[in-house]
């Protein structure tokens, strides 16, 4: 019995010349292969598709069973092992002089020809028809970038084979354009807006607008299912990294994202406006759904007329967008500054956003820098970068109020010269924060790392760096306010702790005294340094710690006036059973920035086992059975991916 090989994929979208493979194989049971849209198919059948009571009766696999060399069907590439079929019992004679050996086992002892993961996050793996799993927006089904010379859609089986201009739909833009033009690449529109609005009525998969670069005075309104898409060259080339695309807002909300379904990408877009208002943002977004900013920058400076508040992105009521490789930058002078700002429920997305907000006057309570704030919603964040500066009364890396957050690769950096400053600050919520790296400069006040009030639900601190700058008061850690809620506990695994030195200043690395009580699930493999005049490695309050719950932690408190753990009332030692305490801590140097385990270490291997310490470490290095302290793994090597 023989079976063949055969290949199910979705309908392409347009014509293309396609190769098929066909495989004979002699097998004397029923298989079925599901791998890559390859389908082995265990029926006898003819060339009709259908099942055969004999497969004698198949003249395909007659002609294969008959024949001591490879069917090839006619036209197919000789080169190309189109058919395969098994060598007779006994073996097969020599082959002739260039003739083409296709021995099926060579191929089954090849092993899986596609991988089963997804490895661009795209929602599609190479098994799955990824023709392209290194770039995300080359997936089966995708919508086609015009101009940048790529398949997008896998459509067919060379993912950069030049494109078809004609089959690239959509409207075109262009500073030479006429607005009561076709809006084609030879007759493009000239105005964002009027592309928007003409996009309304296409078919949705025409309602892609392209943006040549240049610069467009005007405030963008956007619409259902419509992408703006700038950095296209006067060819309709798309090369962002080479062209600017650049949208001049001029009223005080900016360009508005009022679509549930929309995306702008490779924009620059600056709030230049002059209109008189409190609060001014470059871009405002209301929408509830599927909102994307792509490889956008955005940009509020001086130019705009004096405000009260300057927003880089205003996320109002209960807005969703995702942020992709997306930069925002605030430098103006206003009582307030935020980067990125969300209330009444926002919920954003990140995989790739770099703020940078500065130049405060505020004063009052509630004035300052931020660089992101948000209340009354969530975050989920992979590849967070936010620096702080120049704030007259406080600065915040990273503000919320939010019911959920989860944080993976943070960087949040402060500018030299402020007055109180905080790395992230946190309240009522349920905290998920990996692999953070805070790092604060010299303060005129006080300076806090990470501050965390009032905790809900199960939150977690884990292979984190805090530093807390220099100044007269430096906490890395600040725990305040209390745990009421139900199951709230608290995690904090394989960290750094560092409240840093200075020739007159209070160090402490872990601070408890403003929280009444406190639950913690596990405070494990962590290092605690303080090395100030007066340095604390854990200052406790009124909270006691659960016993048992506190336990292989390293602490350096190396200062003139020094205490490991310094107790308030109601405390006792023995209520923190375990701490290692070691006097020359791990060995990492005094100064700031690098935090990677000596060799010789004492904190090497000295680190309690999983499920307490992360498989990973901070730089995502596998740690082994016998984890050490701190958020470095020494001698820890990068997985296979």
């Amino acid at each position: 019995m023989t079976y063949s090989l055969r290949t199910e994929t979705a309908e392409a979208p347009r014509a293309r010349a396609q190769k098929s493979l066909v495989v004979a194989i002699a097998a004397s049971g029923a298989w079925l292969l599901s791998a890559c849209g390859l389908v082995l198919d265990a029926s006898p059948h003819n060339d009709a598709g259908r099942a055969s009571p004999d497969a004698a009766a198949d003249p395909i696999d007659a002609h294969q069973l008959a024949s001591d060399d490879a069917y090839v069907p006619p036209g197919a590439d000789a080169s190309f092992p189109d058919a395969i079929v098994p060598e007779p019992d006994g073996g097969r004679p020599p082959l002739p002089d260039g003739a083409i050996d296709r021995d099926a086992s060579s191929l089954i002892d090849a092993g899986p020809s596609c991988s089963a993961a997804d490895l661009d996050a795209d929602g599609w793996s190479e098994c799955d028809g990824d023709c392209n799993d290194a770039d995300d927006t080359i997936f089966p089904g995708a919508r086609m970038r015009c101009g940048d010379g790529v398949i997008n859609d896998c459509a067919i089986a060379d993912p950069t084979s030049p494109v078809d201009e004609a089959e690239c739909r959509g409207l075109y833009v262009a500073t030479w354009g006429d607005d009561t033009a076709p809006g084609t690449p030879e007759a493009p529109l000239a105005t964002i807006n009027r592309a928007v609005e003409r996009a309304a009525s296409l078919p949705t998969t025409d309602r892609l607008i392209h943006v040549q670069s240049g610069d467009y005075m005007e405030d963008v309104i956007t619409q259902n299912q419509v992408e703006v898409w700038g950095g296209f060259d006067d060819r309709w080339r798309h090369v962002p990294s080479e062209v600017l695309t650049k949208v001049h807002t001029t009223t005080a909300t900016g360009v508005q994202v009022r679509a549930d379904t929309m995306a702008l990408r490779d924009l620059s877009i600056s709030q230049d406006g002059t209109e008189v208002a409190t609060h001014i943002a470059a871009v405002t977004i209301e929408a509830t759904a599927t909102v994307v900013l792509e490889h956008c920058t955005i940009t509020v400076s001086d130019l705009v007329h004096a405000s009260d508040t300057l927003v880089g992105i205003d996320l109002v009521r209960d807005a969703g967008p995702s942020f992709v490789d997306t930069n925002v930058v605030v430098a103006a002078s206003a009582p307030t500054v935020v980067g990125v700002d969300g209330t009444d429920g926002a919920r954003p997305y990140v995989r790739g956003l770099d703020v940078r907000a500065a130049g405060s006057t505020g004063t009052a309570v509630g004035q300052g820098t931020f660089g992101m704030r948000l209340t009354s919603g969530a975050l989920t964040a992979d590849h967070l970068s936010i620096s702080v500066g120049s704030a007259m009364r406080v600065a915040v890396g990273l503000e919320l109020s939010v019911l959920t957050t989860s944080l993976f690769a943070v960087q949040v950096d402060a500018d030299p010269e402020l007055p109180t400053v905080f790395g992230i600050r946190v309240n009522r919520t349920a905290l998920q924060l990996e692999r953070a790296n805070v790092v604060l400069s010299t303060h005129t006040d006080a300076g806090v790392a990470m501050a965390i009030s009032n905790p809900t639900g199960a939150s977690r601190v884990v292979n984190s760096v805090f530093f807390a700058g220099s100044g007269p008061r430096q906490v890395a850690l600040s725990l305040e306010g209390s745990m009421p809620a139900v199951g709230a506990t608290l995690d904090v695994d394989n960290n750094v702790l560092d409240a840093g030195e200075g020739s007159d200043s209070l160090t402490i690395a872990l601070d408890v005294t403003g929280m009444v009580t406190v639950t913690f699930g596990r405070f494990f493999n962590n290092v605690l340094l303080s090395r100030g005049v007066t340095a604390f490695g854990v200052r406790l309050g009124m909270a006691s710690l659960v016993p048992l719950a506190f336990d292989h932690n390293a602490i350096d408190v190396g200062a003139t006036s020094a205490s490991h753990i310094a107790y308030g009332i109601g405390t006792a030692a023995t209520s923190v059973p375990g701490l290692h305490g070691l006097l020359s801590g791990c060995g990492l140097p005094s100064a700031p920035g690098d935090y990677h385990l000596p060799s010789g270490s004492e904190c090497i291997d000295r680190g309690a086992p999983p499920p307490e310490a992360p498989l990973l470490d901070f730089e995502g290095e596998v740690r082994d059975a016998t984890p050490d302290i701190g958020a470095d793994e020494f001698g820890g090597v990068l997985p296979t991916p």
